[in-house]
């Protein structure tokens, strides 16, 4: 193994505490479940002629190499539900799929970004494979040469990766090659539309008032009123009901943003038009939702504790106090088990997922805004790696290969699943009735990773409320790519312009945002100040920046 002593003396002396674990097992003291891979599995090879390919590569059609070979990987502590170990079910599968060793350094999570950073600019003593945490990190490295540009190496160690992004219609280099043109790292994204935000309403109020669930703004509009007039309307002699609730004061106007014609959702905030980048909180759009905002706060129909301090939105809705909430939609099942009726049965529906709300605003159409995101941070390459083909190929088998993302999201077959006479898989349950992917390593992990629908999905597909309500979201609800790739890479330029700018902007945005809605600034009076400003603090620079991400991503 590698030592890092110069660089573990570097950070030592600029960190108080760390923790720096390995994780080290001989491989030959590894058992790992067998899996069977078919042919069309087996894709994590170079092509190569039949006559080219040598005997022990037609033995083990998946191994990487002939003799074992040893790679170091650093990552945050963490970053898994289970962290990453040689003795971890997954890992230890796929040392023998690869014929790979990996040795583990793990960071404690506090102290990882600092370790990261020092080391990089260390530029020595490195280990071969290196989770950066943050993008913008690996496109400065990548830079100055410390990390590996892998554009070198796409083409012949990346198949897997190709193969599913051009299977799910994604071009994934316009995302992920930076400024320069180089790919510095590998980052997984979230499947776009699957868990995505939707209105969840509680099933016991909606039967209650006798409600069907909203189509449009002005029939979301009524539903809060109703509830409000309501009373109490869950029995406990206390008016404390809140009709429209979230986790924060960004995630209540999250899913209404789309229903006022902007584009983003994520708080993200530039889109284009005509070639034209634009910042949407500078609009007349989020203009007309502020003040939508602000009725809805003067009305009592929106939780005010949003914009202060308050009782956390699990609290509120174990009390039974909230009627419709904005959130992910798979808290629809744990919110849901926290209530009266999901406590008893914790798989039945005590929150009905509805769909985008249309209105005069958004062209009178139910549209979602596709979620983008790369949330399993980068990985990338030193160049302290001796072998960057086997590393490159490595990872490209961890980010998506077929078997391996199987092995991953679903674990062994036999153990954690069987495949029905059609070959559809069929989880096996535990006798309390559970299943989790912490049971073998897999499902989200420190490691970049893609987030597919089977991951999001595997622990609700026994529920067909959900499943049944979700497929008729996706089949009835528009759902839009956004114009400005936000998650695509900036140069160091203007990633320098990015870090001036963006906090000060943002942190100015949210509070006249809440001052807007809470009436204590008047949008009215205000407005044309609010947006001097933005431009005082730099939004024109920023927009600059998009523009010119716009312009070489659509090219």
């Amino acid at each position: 193994m590698k030592k890092l002593n110069k660089v573990v003396a570097l950070v030592l002396s600029l960190v108080m505490v760390f923790s720096l674990a390995a994780c080290q097992n001989a491989p030959d003291e590894t058992k790992a479940p067998t899996q069977t891979t078919s042919a069309t599995e087996a894709t994590n090879a170079p092509e190569e002629t039949k006559e080219d390919v040598p005997a022990w590569k037609v033995e083990h059609p998946t191994w990487l190499c002939e003799e074992k070979q040893t790679l170091t990987v650093m990552l945050s502590q963490g970053g898994s539900t289970v962290d990453p170990s040689n003795d971890v079910p997954f890992w230890a599968w796929l040392e023998e799929y690869t014929n790979v060793h990996i040795e583990w350094i793990l960071n404690a999570k506090a102290d990882h970004k600092t370790i990261v950073k020092t080391v990089l600019a260390a530029g020595e003593d490195m280990p071969d494979i290196m989770h950066t945490n943050d993008v913008n990190t690996a496109v400065e490295a990548c830079q100055s040469g410390v990390l590996v540009d892998l554009m070198d190496y796409w083409d012949t160690c990346f198949p897997n990766t190709q193969a599913y992004f051009e299977g799910e219609g994604m071009d994934y280099l316009t995302h992920m090659r930076d400024g320069y043109g180089h790919l510095p790292s590998i980052a997984g994204p979230v499947q776009p539309i699957e868990g995505h935000g939707v209105w969840m309403y509680n099933k016991d109020w909606m039967e209650k008032l006798d409600a069907e669930v909203p189509q449009t703004l002005d029939e979301f509009t009524e539903l809060l009123r109703k509830m409000k007039a309501a009373g109490d309307i869950n029995g406990n002699g206390v008016d404390d009901e809140i009709p429209f609730s979230s986790t924060d004061a960004s995630w209540a106007m999250r899913l209404l943003q789309n229903t006022f014609g902007i584009e983003q959702y994520s708080g993200d905030f530039f889109a284009a038009k005509d070639g034209k980048v634009y910042c949407e909180y500078t609009t007349d759009m989020m203009k007309n939702l502020l003040t939508y905002m602000n009725m809805l706060y003067k009305e009592k129909l929106l939780d005010n504790t949003l914009f202060g301090e308050g009782a956390a939105i699990t609290e509120k809705v174990a009390n039974n106090q909230v009627g419709v909430i904005s959130y992910y939609s798979s808290f629809a099942v744990s919110y849901g088990r926290l209530t009266e009726g999901g406590i008893a049965d914790p798989d039945s529906e005590q929150f009905i997922m509805g769909p985008a709300l249309s209105s005069e605003y958004n062209g009178n159409t139910q549209w979602y805004s596709q979620r983008i995101a790369f949330t399993s941070g980068s990985t990338g390459i030193t160049r302290d790696c001796e072998n960057v083909e086997l590393a490159a190929r490595w990872l490209d088998t961890v980010f998506c290969d077929p078997a391996a993302m199987r092995a991953r999201v679903f674990g062994f077959e036999g153990e954690h699943y069987e495949l029905d006479s059609e070959g559809n898989i069929k989880l096996i349950y535990k006798e309390d009735g559970s299943w989790s992917s912490n049971d073998f390593g897999g499902g989200q992990f420190g490691i970049s990773h893609v987030q597919t629908a089977d991951q999001i999905n595997v622990s609700k597909w026994h529920l067909d409320w959900y499943m049944d309500t979700y497929d008729a979201l996706r089949e009835n609800c528009e759902w839009r790519m956004p114009s400005v790739l936000i998650n695509t890479l900036k140069t160091v330029e203007e990633q320098e312009i990015h870090n001036l700018v963006a906090t000060g902007i943002k942190d100015y945005y949210e509070e006249m945002r809440d001052k807007f809605i809470m009436g204590t600034a008047s949008i009215e009076d205000e407005w044309d100040t609010y947006l001097s400003t933005m431009d005082s603090l730099g939004v024109k620079d920023w927009e600059s920046v998009y523009q010119s991400i716009y312009d070489r991503t659509n090219k």
